[in-house]
């Protein structure tokens, strides 16, 4: 009996990896253009980063679970359509966005923190702030800035790849992140 399309196999990605690889990738675009916003302008800067924040926040749970999903059920095995250089690259790419997103996860709420900000959803104020830490809070945003730019290069780079692999090697790579892997009669790894 054919397993859950649900998991992922070793020739592709179940439905929770294509969901949640898609609200991620919709929530990282959001939080980045929100990010970008502050102090662009002259706008208003506290309400800019509140908004970036807060998208930030409400995405935290799906982005994390990305990360844990990935981390717990591995990457698929390589299409025997599928060039090995361009797999080993795939893997690669998504293994480095995937570390750059736990350090945006872990440095943005640090950020508002060491900077004497407290940490708010929209209106709701979920932690207080604490005495500001100049010196930790100037690592931090070069650390964020830094990390958000790789992840945007490293969203580039992926699209690239997606246009790559439609149009030039037509090796089906990208069916792997829109359809679920049926798995075969014998089950999965």
């Amino acid at each position: 009996m054919p397993q859950s399309r649900l998991q992922d196999t070793a020739r592709g990605y179940g439905w929770i990896s294509i969901g949640l690889h898609w609200i991620s990738a919709i929530a990282i675009v959001a939080i980045w253009i929100a990010g970008n916003s502050i102090g662009a302008g002259g706008g208003d800067f506290e309400a800019a980063l509140r908004l970036h924040t807060s998208l930030a926040l409400s995405a935290y749970a799906v982005l994390a679970a990305r990360i844990f999903w990935r981390l717990k059920s591995g990457h698929p095995g390589r299409l025997p359509t599928q060039w090995r250089i361009s797999f080993g690259l795939g893997m690669l790419l998504h293994y480095g966005l995937l570390l750059c997103m736990i350090g945006m996860l872990v440095s943005g709420p640090l950020l508002a923190w060491c900077g004497g900000l407290p940490l708010q959803l929209f209106d709701w104020t979920l932690l207080p702030p604490v005495t500001p830490k100049p010196a930790a809070f100037a690592l931090l945003l070069k650390f964020h800035a830094t990390t958000a730019s790789m992840l945007m290069i490293g969203v580039l780079l992926h699209i690239l790849g997606v246009l790559f692999h439609l149009p030039i090697a037509k090796d089906r790579t990208f069916e792997k992140m829109m359809i679920a892997d049926k798995g075969d009669s014998a089950g999965r790894r």
